[in-house]
């Protein structure tokens, strides 16, 4: 959250910090492929672990696993844009990487 924070108050700038941004999207494209391990079996409020995440999390984890394969690969994409320093295409790809995000919360996460 906080890489993702990061990179879209730099693409708001009319001339984003691109070592910033840089920054942020291997952050997050480096915890993006590790989303679905940190939620194993045993691990949710069925369990009697205290979580912000929903049950579906663990009984539907074929969606869940597809939800977190779509944020990887917005990750990745928003990742590689901001390494060929194209600013404008990245800001772009933080639609869809933002998107990927906001889908797997509404889905899986409880409302704040």
């Amino acid at each position: 959250g906080d890489a993702f924070k990061t990179a879209s108050d730099e693409l708001k700038r009319s001339a984003p910090d691109v070592a910033k941004l840089r920054v942020s999207s291997a952050t997050i494209a480096a915890l993006a492929p590790k989303v679905e391990s940190w939620f194993p079996p045993g691990s949710g409020p069925q369990d009697g672990v205290q979580s912000d995440a929903l049950e579906t999390v663990w009984t539907d984890r074929g969606e869940f696993r597809r939800a977190a394969q779509r944020f990887t690969a917005a990750a990745t994409n928003f990742d590689a844009l901001a390494k060929a320093g194209d600013v404008a295409a990245t800001r772009d790809a933080t639609k869809a990487l933002g998107g990927a995000c906001k889908a797997c919360h509404d889905r899986f996460r409880e409302k704040d």
